[in-house]
């Protein structure tokens, strides 16, 4: 079987017409305007609406809860979608609630929903205020009225998921019972059963986005190195977020809760591709949590906006964020950051939710994990996409293509895509020059990988030509479209090993087994053309391969002998197989090693 090449033709995104990047939701209790001074209390995006947590304090459980998801529906409401759309839902508790408030909160929905709720963990973790107790933080689908687009539920091993638009959502999980209480090992497990309900909902699932709540921050270490095994032979790795939190089932050290994208044909996506503290897909950037020693988050805030410049994002586009501070004290401090970040600096404001939790980074007092918008990439009529990556041995190439007018190049590959070699990828998509944030973007493939930053009737900018330089990405500009498409086909077809073609030689009949000093012989009758030594041998019984080996020595009478053609009687030794039976057929093989072509000449 030969190497496949695993080629990324990475391209910066354009907008698709009728698609909202980002959109404030108001309702009769957040009018329009409330956002300027605080968080914006929904936003829709790519086909979601991402909801601020609602907290509500009333002289009974049943009654705060009630409430809550009234606020919760009324978001939905004023997005177009409904309680039935919600698709995933977090939910902090204080210590030794968990079970109580989640039953108060799945009871006030409509029975229907009950049956069929959204992913919904629930955490023990305290929330933005010590008076109130809970908090509940909502994502819902948009109504889709195609069947691929609608909203499904997913059960598979003790897990629960939602899948809608694209995006599969997994409510918190934790290790089978089986496995024994170990941060390394349970991770894995969790990892291992996610997958399997992955591939359930879809042909190929890769998660995006996954926030482990820990019953003890300590373990972060052996929680991280557990992800990186799992992961150690792919391309794509969640975006990832770890934060002490109590209330976890049957004594367990680690909860998952993860986010994944689906291989929908229906929505044409495209694969996610991860970076240094992010994931990117074609409709979202997921980052990993960014760290700050400052308690207003400035820092972290700064190093948001450097992923997100990474990915040809910006503070503008987030849509909604997870803050974790260390101390409740600090909360307020938080807010006036959040404000300077996005009120005056980057509005709209995302919608967030916040929470008290120790961190990996024990003197850094905020934590801040979000979600930014992409301009979705043009569609792709030529049908140009590829599974996830898939294991280890794979050659790869990523290619980034900047356009002066869009459209053209990708239509070129479409005959790359069928080959049995090459399996390509189109990330990013848009016309203009080429940039600086094109080789930064270019320069995250993983190492081992060839990098490619090709332009077709366009400009290199002297910066981006001076930090590939640097980074050692190359770079080519065209003017010729076939001369841009020559020239990928010739770089995969290089990334390519030569494989194997049996040349078949001639063939034969065993009469005969013998033992000879190195093992059996079969003494054959030579039927057709010519046995060399050195040829492969596949032998073959009832018409069934039973085995295959080289040919090691030929003898003729008492003669050892290099060759020998049809109408000849002689003792074949071959390395490899000696199961020999009287009447087995032989057939002898020249190997010729090739370079495969990915496309087919006319």
């Amino acid at each position: 079987m030969p190497t496949q090449v695993l080629a990324c033709l990475w391209l910066l995104a354009i907008g698709a017409g009728g698609d909202t990047v980002k959109k404030v939701v108001s309702t009769p209790w957040w009018p329009p305007g409330t956002e300027k001074t605080a968080e914006s209390v929904g936003i829709i995006s790519h086909g979601f609406v991402f909801m601020t947590a609602m907290m509500e304090l009333n002289e009974t459980l049943q009654k705060t809860a009630v409430q809550e998801i009234l606020d919760v529906h009324d978001i939905a409401v004023a997005a177009g979608a409904n309680l039935s759309d919600l698709v995933d839902c977090y939910v902090n508790v204080p210590s030794g609630r968990g079970p109580v408030v989640r039953e108060a909160l799945l009871s006030a929905m409509p029975i229907s929903i009950q049956q069929h709720p959204p992913a919904f963990t629930v955490v023990e973790m305290p929330g933005e205020y010590k008076f109130v107790p809970n908090s509940i933080m909502c994502t819902a689908a948009l109504a889709n009225t195609t069947s691929e687009g609608q909203r499904r539920t997913w059960k598979h091993d003790g897990l629960y998921g939602v899948s809608a638009e694209g995006m599969l959502f997994l409510e918190g999980a934790s290790a089978s019972q089986k496995c024994p209480r170990d941060p390394f090992l349970e991770t894995k497990d969790v990892l291992t059963r996610i997958h399997q309900l992955g591939h359930m909902a879809s042909d190929a699932i890769d998660l995006v986005d996954c926030t482990a709540y820990l019953a003890d921050i300590k373990d972060a270490a052996a929680v991280r190195r557990a992800i990186t095994d799992f992961y150690a032979a792919a391309a794509i790795r969640p975006a990832t977020t770890l934060v002490q939190a109590g209330g976890l089932p049957d004594g367990k050290s680690v909860l998952l809760r993860c986010t994944g994208t689906m291989s929908d044909p229906a929505f044409a996506r495209m694969p996610p591709v991860s970076i240094d503290g992010a994931t990117i897909t074609d409709r979202f950037v997921f980052t990993s949590a960014l760290l700050g020693r400052n308690s207003s988050g400035s820092d972290a805030f700064d190093g948001l906006q450097r992923v997100l410049k990474t990915a040809d994002v910006s503070l503008k586009e987030v849509v909604t964020c997870s803050f974790y501070v260390k101390d409740q004290a600090h909360m307020f401090d938080l807010f006036a950051g959040f404000y300077e970040a996005f009120n005056k600096e980057n509005p709209p404001p995302p919608t967030r939710g916040e929470y008290q939790a120790d961190t990996e980074c024990d003197d850094c007092l905020v934590a801040m994990k979000c979600v930014a918008a992409r301009l979705p990439p043009a569609a792709a009529p030529s049908g140009l996409g590829m599974p996830s990556f898939s294991g280890s041995g794979k050659a790869a190439r990523r290619v980034n293509i900047k356009e002066g007018v869009m459209g053209p190049v990708k239509h070129m590959f479409s005959e790359v895509k069928d080959s049995k070699n090459v399996n390509l990828r189109w990330v990013l998509a848009a016309p203009g020059p080429i940039t600086d944030s094109d080789v930064e973007l270019a320069s995250t493939c993983p190492a081992g990988q060839k990098v490619m930053v090709l332009g077709f009737n366009t400009n290199v900018s002297p910066t981006a030509g001076r930090i590939a330089k640097e980074r050692g990405v190359r770079i080519e500009n065209f003017k010729v479209i076939y001369e841009l498409f020559d020239t990928v086909v010739a770089a995969l077809e290089g990334d390519l090993e030569q494989e194997e073609k049996l040349v078949e030689k001639g063939s034969g009949m065993v009469k005969a087994i013998f033992n000879g000093r190195d093992g059996k012989v079969a003494g054959s009758e030579i039927i057709e053309g010519m046995f060399t030594v050195g040829n492969r041998i596949h032998a073959f019984r009832n018409n069934k391969k039973v085995g295959e080996g080289v040919l090691k020595s030929i003898r003729r009478f008492k003669e050892e002998v290099k060759e020998i053609d049809e109408g000849n009687e002689c003792g074949l030794s071959i390395e490899g197989f000696e199961d020999w039976e009287e009447g087995d057929e032989i057939r002898c093989f020249d190997v010729k090693m090739i370079s495969p072509k990915i496309v087919k000449k006319k």
